[in-house]
């Protein structure tokens, strides 16, 4: 069966003499974050240390806290992935992209209790609709063994989907019909 899930993934020294504008030591952290977005997929280790870079020099900001643990989980390495984007949320306790990358560790673990809640959480703490968590929790619930609670997130994701017309839409709209000839 194919898996589909969605991916919408400290220290600074300050010296008294020639310490840097903080706007200029925050935009030095967003380029260095940049710079790792474009080179993620194909050099991940140079990106994982210019996210730990943009981390340090902004240790406020758990994007890249969370990015690096996007990393981890293109790795397939959950446990480090799921360190980094707990710390993410740490940082910032309402950060939905973090609890749904949780989501996605614990769902490629099997731990789909812990999927479904971290889903839960980043749909409650998200200033926009998040139709992906509504699947992936369908999809955690399915594999869960919990019937009417995947059909109902995979109607919840079908009727917040932009495109009615996507595939996984289409996937959506299959599996309710699987489950419900069970």
């Amino acid at each position: 069966m194919r898996k589909m899930y969605v991916l919408t993934v400290y220290g600074l020294f300050l010296s008294c003499i020639q310490s840097p504008e903080p706007n200029a030591v925050k935009d030095r952290a967003l380029k260095l974050n940049s710079q790792a977005m474009e080179i993620a997929k194909s050099n991940p280790d140079q990106a994982l240390d210019l996210f730990k870079e943009a981390a340090e020099l902004d240790p406020k900001n758990p994007d890249y806290v969370n990015n690096q643990g996007a990393i981890y989980l293109s790795k397939k390495d959950y446990k480090r992935a799921i360190l980094l984007f707990s710390a993410a949320n740490e940082i910032e306790l309402n950060y939905s992209r973090g609890y749904y990358n949780l989501g996605i560790c614990y769902a490629e673990m099997d731990e789909y209790e812990k999927s479904v809640n971290n889903y839960k959480q980043a749909i409650k703490y998200s200033s926009m609709p998040i139709p992906e968590a509504h699947y992936n929790m369908g999809i955690a619930y399915w594999k869960w063994n919990k019937k009417k609670e995947a059909i109902e997130q995979f109607q919840l994701f079908i009727n917040k989907s932009l495109d009615p017309n996507s595939i996984a839409v289409k996937e959506a709209k299959k599996k309710i019909a699987e489950l419900e000839e069970k």
